[in-house]
């Protein structure tokens, strides 16, 4: 008897499955729409000018590749959180302020995760429809997961008074996980009065708030983007946010990100630098140097930011573009709401409508890669697949 014959296949992940197929597939006119990674017009995934120069500059002047410290280097976790919370949060609050460099965003929920489970959240609640990992992640480090209203499926909205609600309802004192901006998967945000609204009755009932921020300045700006979470931040919430630099700095496989936790004291905050310390330690000892250093050095030179920034704003006037380019082609071919739901939603994401049925028809009929959910990724799209993209939509719905 073998030590493994009990053990079952797991399925594949639901997204990174459906890219193995994408490269697998001999067709010459296959198309992805399905991972979130920002291509470039010619739908490639492009190192940034400002990486490359980055990097330059750490060729040069590198002079070790020892160890960071456990939380990572100060210089980097000083220049994240003015980036996430702003100059004068930093400047107010730094000193109750827990930040730990992570592997990337989903290191960071992981981390985060353990250490709520740790001082007594049992359960967690998720936006329905959320990123299909957040529960992957949260279930492993023991949590209960449960779905708040969210998205109105029919009507292609965010139904606010839904969620408002449902969040009247759970117990005080209930952890709850939100987007910051760009919601995944469906490009729905609260309101600047939505979210003070949220603000105002997560302090009554004192919920905690766990922000996800992966595209900030990818949607309406870097400041924009942030505005979720620096209004619940200078309203004096105990907070969790996890951050990565994936998307905005097109880092995806350097694993860049953050956990950072806003407590009441400096006390309090550095009892919990000590566990969130304990938690990497035990997890994967120290977080890695190269991609952390790009961010750091970028935001630390004048020019190489001016740069950054600049690249950024192309990148959100593309995805922006691509939207639009999108919308208008299915207001031509008679497809008014969806037209009308593609122009109400920002970001990477638009959640089309589609079945499994028909996303599945769209990969094996017309090697047009989408994931089961429908959801397609805008910046797959150029003037040169556009029409293929809609006529085989037009086809299948």
């Amino acid at each position: 008897m073998s030590l493994f014959d009990q053990i079952t296949p797991v399925p594949p992940d639901p997204i990174f499955g459906i890219v193995a197929a994408y490269r697998a597939d001999s067709r010459e006119s296959k198309i992805d729409l399905s991972v979130g990674v920002y291509h470039s017009e010619t739908l490639k995934c492009l190192i940034m000018e400002s990486v490359k120069a980055a990097e330059g500059l750490i060729f040069e002047n590198e002079k070790q590749k020892t160890y960071l410290p456990m939380l990572g280097e100060k210089a980097f976790l000083d220049v994240s959180l003015k980036l996430v919370l702003g100059e004068a949060f930093f400047e107010k609050e730094r000193n109750r302020t827990v930040i730990g460099q992570t592997v990337g965003g989903t290191g960071a929920l992981r981390c985060g995760s353990e250490i709520l489970a740790q001082i007594g959240f049992k359960k967690v609640y998720m936006p329905d429809p959320t990123w299909a990992n957040h529960k992957a992640i949260f279930r492993r480090s023991g949590h209960e997961v449960e779905l708040y209203p969210y998205f109105d499926h029919k009507e292609n909205r965010l139904d606010f008074e839904k969620t408002f609600e449902f969040f009247k309802t759970i117990p005080e004192k209930s952890l709850v996980l939100m987007h910051a901006s760009s919601h995944n998967p469906t490009g729905c945000d609260p309101t600047k009065e939505q979210w003070q609204e949220l603000s105002n009755l997560f302090m009554k009932r004192g919920i905690t708030p766990l922000f996800d921020t992966a595209y900030q300045g990818l949607s309406d700006g870097l400041d924009e983007d942030a505005y979720s979470m620096r209004l619940f931040a200078d309203a004096g919430h105990e907070m969790f946010i996890t951050n990565s630099y994936s998307k905005n700095f097109g880092l995806y496989g350097e694993r860049v990100g953050n956990l950072i936790i806003l407590t009441k004291s400096e006390k309090e905050a550095s009892a919990l630098e000590s566990v969130v310390k304990q938690t990497i330690r035990a997890s994967y000892s120290n977080p890695p140097k190269h991609g952390a250093s790009i961010v750091t050095t970028i935001l630390q030179d004048v020019n190489l930011r001016q740069l950054w920034e600049e690249e950024l704003s192309r990148m959100r006037q593309r995805i922006n573009g691509s939207r639009d380019k999108f919308a208008k082609a299915m207001l031509d071919r008679g497809r008014d709401g969806m037209y009308k739901h593609l122009t109400e939603k920002k970001g990477f994401f638009f959640l089309s409508g589609l079945s499994k049925e028909q996303s599945i028809r769209l990969r094996s009929e017309f090697a047009i890669y989408v994931p089961n959910s429908g959801r397609i990724n805008l910046t797959g799209i150029n003037d040169e697949n556009i029409q293929c993209i809609i006529d085989a939509i037009i086809e299948v719905g």
